[in-house]
């Protein structure tokens, strides 16, 4: 029997519980209105109206970049490292392991599930996905699930790191009897009632321990435990105040701009309204009714003798404020969620662009720090504990390896490096330096290449044309699509 010694873990998990669940609230109304707002729900029960679209147009366009910079589609973010130097490593094991490891998730569902995470982390602060193994006889190796935050209480220690997570769950007979077997020997066969469960995973002795707790209103009994050597939940949050647990997010910093603005457009569309239609005033003669007038073409309006009849009732005025107060509004709001930051524009110069990018990327540098410790790290660590236990993948530790997260300073670091490289090699050219007896140029191109993602196999032939064509290549790399298009045109 699975309850006989769990009393006591049982009522100080719910005892904690409780205590986080106590905090939890505080956040549900901030959360609400943020979602209302910015991505509102569209059940009857929740219609809420959105009168400017700035907002949510300001984040999908945010999540766009993030999800660019972070999980970049088109390149593997890990790396392979020695366990003790740190160093990366390109040989033959390391590369299919890293190989293994991105088609396994390219594969998976993840980039449909990590577009809502980070839709969530932008809106509430705060994302969550749980990582589980997926089915072994297809390509879907993993699985990944995005979970919403409203419904997930977190609690974390002095450290500042997430330790431990509950859910409250409600499940029919058959539902709770197909996920807990157990639970069948701690209650009745009513099929027509519903179950509450909580499931909570806790760090324990570098163990993540998940226990599920039947609420049985005789006795709370334990229907589940088991161990996992990585959470497979993944908490992040985008910025986090001393003392909280839930991250703070863009959209609750530019609320208030998001809320007026909404109420500008509300009342606008409502002045326009009257503009359109009019207000209309009649003396009281006796012979007017106005429940049977009908403004439509063509009909005819009674009136009695020496009556002014139907007049229209004059403005006070007719300046119009709101384009005034909007637009400076929408700007801000745009600003505030980055939107635009990383795009280009005909309409200026590359220097500002770049400066621009540069601008966005020193707000967004803390950020994805915390984005790579929390999110990419973790979760790097649950996908390859998942694929070595599939035996889809080498067991890393057993080859003094370990598999790291390309953050995305890393990889802006590795383009300033690439472009001082550039910038020397060029010098060196211009003052007539022959390049060969400054650099090594098998190896200088062996670095270039590594540095922007490049496989090995290119350099093979060719060296003197990789060298020359250096600047034309970086630009390939970083912008793809642009060079595309600058050759067709």
């Amino acid at each position: 029997m699975l309850n006989s010694s769990y009393k006591n873990e049982i009522r100080d998990t719910l005892k904690d519980y409780e205590k986080a669940k106590s905090k939890h609230a505080n956040w549900v109304e901030l959360w609400r209105e943020c979602y209302n707002f910015t991505n509102p729900n569209i059940s009857k029960k929740n219609k809420f109206p959105i009168y400017d679209a700035t907002a949510p147009d300001a984040v999908d366009e945010l999540a766009g970049v993030l999800i660019n910079e972070l999980y970049p589609y088109t390149s593997d973010w890990v790396e392979i490292k020695d366990i003790n130097t740190k160093e990366l490593q390109h040989d033959d094991i390391s590369n299919q392991v890293r190989k293994n490891i991105m088609e396994a998730i390219r594969t998976s569902n993840f980039q449909v599930e990590i577009h809502q995470i980070i839709m969530d982390l932008i809106v509430a602060g705060t994302g969550v996905m749980l990582i589980e193994q997926g089915d072994l006889n297809s390509d879907n190796k993993i699985k990944f699930n995005a979970l919403d935050i409203q419904n997930i209480i977190l609690s974390e220690k002095s450290h500042g790191q997430v330790d431990a997570l509950y859910i409250n769950k409600t499940f029919s007979f058959d539902e709770l009897i197909t996920k807990y077997p157990n639970a069948k020997a701690f209650i009745s066969c009513e099929k027509e009632k519903s179950y509450n469960v909580i499931e909570t995973i806790k760090q324990t002795n570098g163990k993540w321990q998940l226990v599920a707790i039947l609420l049985n209103d005789k006795k709370n009994q334990i229907i589940m435990k088991t161990e996992y050597e990585n959470s497979p939940f993944v908490v992040f949050r985008w910025q986090k105040q001393s003392g909280e647990v839930y991250g703070r997010s863009p959209v609750m910093k530019s609320l208030p701009d998001i809320k007026t603005v909404n109420k500008i457009a509300e009342l606008t569309l409502k002045n326009a309204s009257i503009s359109v239609t009019g207000i209309w005033q009649a003396d009281d003669d006796g012979v007017l009714n106005p429940n049977n007038i009908r403004l439509v073409p063509g009909a005819i309006i009674p009136k009695a003798v020496g009556s002014s009849g139907l007049q229209p009732l004059k403005s006070p005025g007719e300046f119009n404020l709101s384009n005034m107060l909007i637009e400076p509004l929408q700007q801000r709001i745009r600003k505030s969620l980055l939107a635009g930051v990383f795009t280009t524009s005909t309409l200026r110069t590359a220097t500002e662009v770049a400066e621009q990018a540069m601008r966005a990327r020193q707000i967004l540098n803390s950020v994805f720090e915390r984005i790579t410790q929390e999110a990419m790290i973790p979760m790097i660590k649950r996908i390859t504990n998942i694929l070595v236990k599939q035996g889809t993948i080498i067991n890393p530790k057993q080859h003094n390896l370990y598999i790291d997260a390309i953050s995305p300073n890393e990889r802006f670091n590795k383009q300033q490096k690439v472009m001082v490289v550039k910038q020397v090699i060029k010098e060196l050219k211009q003052l007539g330096i022959d390049i060969s007896n400054v650099f090594d140029i098998k190896e200088t191109l062996l670095w270039l290449s590594r540095q922007m993602e490049l496989p090995d196999s290119i350099l093979i032939n060719n060296n003197d044309f990789m060298l020359e064509n250096l600047n034309d290549i970086n630009n390939f790399v970083n912008n793809p699509q642009q060079e595309l298009l600058n050759e067709q045109l």
